[in-house]
C-alpha cells in the first residue's frame, strides 16, 4: 500500500526531497599501530578530508559513517576523495567505501 506523505511528514520522515545520502568507511590499518599513531591518523582524516569537505564522521576508529554536516547529500566526488586520501595512507593496510545510501534508513 502507497501511502502519501505531507510535506510535514517527509520532513520528519527524511524521505522524498529531505532524504540526505552519506557512505560507509572501512578502514584495516597496518599491524602494530601505536596509539599515538592512530591518534595522528585521527586527526589528519578528520583535519584534512572531513571538515575541509563540510563533512561528518560518526562511529569507531575502524568503521564510521560519512554524511554532510548540512542537511544536505555527500557527494560522489566525497566518496572518491576519502577513498583516495586513505589509499595514500601508509597506516591503512585496506579501505572501502560504500556506495552512496539514505543516510536515516
Amino acid at each position: 500500500m502507497t501511502t502519501r506523505h505531507n510535506h510535514r511528514q517527509r520532513k520528519k520522515l527524511h524521505i522524498g526531497e529531505y532524504k540526505e545520502l552519506g557512505f560507509t568507511v572501512e578502514i584495516q590499518f597496518v599491524e602494530g599501530l601505536s596509539d599515538a599513531a592512530q591518534d595522528a591518523f585521527l586527526d589528519a582524516f578528520v583535519g584534512q578530508v572531513i571538515e575541509v569537505r563540510k563533512l561528518m564522521y560518526g562511529g569507531s576508529f575502524s568503521y564510521g559513517f560519512v554524511c554532510r554536516d548540512t542537511r544536505a547529500d555527500a557527494s560522489e566526488e566525497d566518496r572518491t576523495a576519502v577513498r583516495e586520501w586513505l589509499a595514500q595512507r601508509s597506516e591503512v593496510q585496506s579501505a572501502s567505501v560504500s556506495e552512496l545510501v539514505d543516510a536515516w534508513r
